[in-house]
């Protein structure tokens, strides 16, 4: 790898290539999202949809799995 070789430090932020060892920088976007979803439900929205990143990439997952969780938990239907 290119980057190995430069001899810099390198620290990634929320976007972690699976396989590369480097410091990072990261948020727990599950929990985020769950937070974000509570907040609109306690407002009394029940149509919240989730406009996400590529599947690939642990932080979309993250995400969709926190707005599924609480979807589910307040018996709201995911579509």
């Amino acid at each position: 790898m290119i980057l190995k070789k430069t001899d810099l430090p390198i620290v990634f932020f929320d976007r972690v290539p699976d396989k590369i060892e480097a410091h990072t920088n990261t948020c727990n976007m599950e929990a985020g999202m769950k937070e974000a979803t509570e907040f609109l439900i306690s407002n009394r929205h029940s149509r919240i949809a989730l406009i996400n990143g590529p599947r690939n990439m642990l932080a979309s997952r993250e995400r969709l799995m926190g707005y599924k969780n609480i979807l589910n938990l307040n018996r709201i239907e995911v579509i």
